[in-house]
């Protein structure tokens, strides 16, 4: 497959993507009945606040990598300008963190996100506009949560400085 096709084919299942998260997104936070709730807890710099609420009716342990807030790859992210353009996504490396951790039924854990150095071209594209995020996290079976989470958040545009 061709770079072109590639991009193409990466433009469809994200435009397919956005249409489905407006259509049940409510974009200043993004709940899911799942237990996920994801917000904007600093707009300088841009960081967001993921929250879990443990499912299920027993104890269980899980890894700590696999907390949504663990590292930038834990979470499945896009940007999208307010022009449909998606931004690029940059992988820096990261080191997951170490160790386990139990978790009661019903228990609220929360971390925060930084987006900073994620998207090349992200502070640019807000101060033009506002931008579409939308998340997806797979969490691990033992919170009960289902296979998949998802939502969308508008990142509102940045006030000129």
């Amino acid at each position: 497959m061709g770079i072109d096709n590639m991009a193409m084919s990466f433009r469809s299942i994200t435009l397919a993507l956005l249409a489905v998260f407006l259509a049940f997104g409510n974009g200043a936070a993004q709940t899911t009945q799942t237990g996920v709730k994801v917000e904007i807890v600093s707009q300088e710099p841009l960081r967001l606040h993921v929250t879990l609420s443990v499912g299920g009716n027993k104890r269980v342990t899980i890894y700590r990598d696999q907390l949504p807030w663990a590292t930038r790859y834990t979470m499945v992210w896009t940007v999208v300008t307010a022009d449909g353009e998606c931004l690029e996504r940059l992988f820096p490396v990261e080191d997951g963190a170490v160790g386990r951790l139990s978790l009661d039924p019903g228990q609220v854990i929360s971390g925060d996100v930084s987006l900073e150095g994620i998207f090349k071209g992200l502070d640019e594209a807000r101060r033009k506009s506002d931008v579409h995020l939308f998340w997806a996290y797979k969490p691990p079976p033992e919170l009960n949560f289902g296979r998949w989470s998802g939502g969308w958040i508008l990142l509102p545009q940045s006030k000129p400085k």
